[in-house]
């Protein structure tokens, strides 16, 4: 197995059928949510990138694509001169970064896969920086080879659980299989990032530098 491949939802998907003896497709869209509810529930940083997106904004409103996780920075047109950052999780210089509309106590939120900007928003584009799901040619978050095991026992626990089949049972116990997925891929993606600002903190001949990595849970200064 290949720890950073991946595989389609449909391969997936025709293990569970294969297992409950699932010989038609009325079920097919029942199998896809309850895999796609896994890897939601992974938490993990193999499903994630980051895009940026120039988007304009309607009615105080901007649609965000399907695919996006989390907003990570919102900044006016970048053709503008001087622009000011609305939006930020970043932190600078210990001050976190909501520069432009830190005095409002709702500066935007999400509602129905839209951002909404209070009514006084006054730019007509924006770009915003996303954490977005990996997707495929399908439209659909690209499945990590290693984590098919969880996949796998989570959705046969539901769909067991939908058609009365009592085998679902054997399943119960697959959030153990997403805790230990999670905590080793944690561990090994410390191990990286503590070697990697060592490198650069050689590559700058020893300039003094803090680093705070988190690891189950916990804050991790390097």
């Amino acid at each position: 197995m290949n720890p950073e491949g991946t595989i389609s939802l449909t391969f997936v998907r025709d293990r569970i059928k294969s297992f409950y003896d699932i010989m038609d497709t009325k079920l097919d869209a029942y199998i896809d949510l309850k895999i796609l509810d896994s890897v939601s529930n992974m938490y993990s940083y193999k499903y994630i990138t980051q895009e940026c997106f120039s988007l304009d904004v309607c009615d105080c409103r901007v649609e965000l694509p399907c695919y996006v996780k989390n907003v990570i920075a919102i900044i006016p047109d970048c053709s503008k001169e001087n622009v000011q950052i609305i939006y930020s999780d970043f932190i600078f210089n210990g001050v976190q970064g909501n520069f432009r509309y830190s005095g409002f106590p709702n500066r935007w939120k999400i509602m129905n896969n839209m951002i909404v900007f209070p009514s006084t928003f006054e730019y007509e584009k924006i770009d915003i920086y996303c954490d977005v799901y990996k997707v495929g040619d399908d439209g659909f978050p690209l499945l990590v080879e290693a984590h098919v095991p969880y996949y796998e026992r989570y959705a046969l626990y539901w769909v067991g659980l939908k058609m009365s089949d009592a085998r679902y049972r054997e399943f119960k116990d697959y959030s153990g299989y997403r805790r230990n997925i999670v905590h080793n891929e944690q561990a090994d993606k410390w191990e990286y990032e503590k070697h990697s600002v060592a490198a650069i903190s050689r590559r700058l001949e020893g300039v003094d530098y803090r680093y705070f990595g988190q690891y189950a849970s916990q804050i991790n200064m390097y």
